[in-house]
């Protein structure tokens, strides 16, 4: 619980009052954030890697319910490796990124341009198919290039149900971890 209320805070409260961090069961809390700018920024997203495990947030109404939330799709860290320097830009670069998913952004150092051995970028995925491990661009002259797909980061994967968002814990009959969490205004 303190480990939670340490990130948040850290994450998400460093410039405005605290976030209270309420635990309503095993892996599941209720966030109380009462700045209007914070709560509006954490609610931008519907989901959040908070050290590697994916939090789910959602606006808290009467009818909240911490059912565990499908996750089906993350944007994620991704490295091409062996790009060529003549695609080593940002049209390029996303062009080869949209057969991993949907480009959302290259990280600084690869905008840049400070390192070119890996170009890094962040990508929405779809996690309900196989992600590519190798890409093969051709240019107009015939030629081909293989370039290397790396993901960093990837949800946890429970290999009993299938779900992202949990792993199934040795030794233990299956049960469903939840890591849902909701913002509220300050009325719970």
């Amino acid at each position: 619980m303190g480990r939670i209320i340490g990130v948040v805070n850290a994450l998400w409260a460093r410039n405005g009052p605290g976030i209270f961090v309420h635990n309503v069961d095993e892996g599941e809390f209720l966030l109380k954030v009462t700045n209007t700018k914070t709560r509006e920024f954490l609610l931008s997203r519907t989901c959040w890697n908070v050290a590697g495990f994916p939090m789910f947030v959602a606006p808290w109404s009467p009818d909240f319910t911490p059912d565990e939330a499908p996750l089906t799709q993350a944007v994620v860290p991704v490295e091409l490796m062996n790009v060529l320097y003549l695609l080593f830009n940002k049209e390029s670069l996303s062009r080869l990124a949209t057969t991993v998913g949907k480009p959302v952004s290259l990280y600084p150092e690869t905008e840049h341009k400070e390192n070119f051995k890996v170009a890094k970028l962040y990508v929405k995925v779809d996690l309900t198919k196989p992600l590519p491990r190798k890409i093969i661009y051709g240019f107009s002259n015939g030629k081909e290039t293989m370039i290397e797909v790396i993901y960093p980061w990837l949800p946890m994967k429970c290999e009993l149900c299938k779900k992202f968002g949990h792993l199934q814990e040795k030794g233990k009959t299956h049960k469903a971890r939840k890591r849902s969490v909701s913002p509220t205004s300050g009325n719970k």
